[in-house]
């Protein structure tokens, strides 16, 4: 990541203000010397959203189920810059399902998909509670 893509990401991040998202303490350029700046947020007693998920499969922490924590791969793999992966989320446009085999560890069912993308509806009032997220998942395993 440049200093500019950076910095458009921590003046965006400053901004945010949901339950879901870490909020941004600030950015050290010295803790690791010879690498770019870490951003710095709240020590989560879990570890990272990926292990979390891993140990806990089945609850997951958050009304959407995200595609990068379960197939490992990334969303929107063509876009190379995460500005505009937001603008493509804010038009309503959502990844593609998840590509792999039928019968692979990673591989989407009908069902969990349907969910996945009831997760994104875009109003936050057509989207499932994580009661009825948590019953899906159950449901399409």
């Amino acid at each position: 990541m440049n200093l500019q893509s950076l910095s458009q990401e921590v003046l965006t991040w400053v901004h945010l203000k949901h339950i879901y998202i870490l909020p941004f303490l600030g950015l050290d350029e010295k803790i690791f010397e010879g690498y770019p700046p870490c951003i710095i947020t709240p020590y989560m007693r879990n570890g990272t959203m990926s292990n979390f998920v891993k140990n806990r499969m089945g609850t997951l922490p958050d009304k959407r189920v995200d595609q990068l924590i379960y197939t490992g791969e990334q969303p929107f793999p063509s876009i190379r810059e995460d500005i505009t992966v937001v603008l493509e989320i804010l038009k309503e446009v959502h990844p593609s399902r998840p590509s792999g085999s039928p019968d692979g560890p990673r591989a989407m069912s009908d069902g969990l998909w349907a969910t996945v993308k009831a997760c994104w509806a875009h109003k936050p009032s057509d989207r499932h509670d994580m009661d009825k997220v948590s019953e899906l998942i159950k449901a399409s395993s």
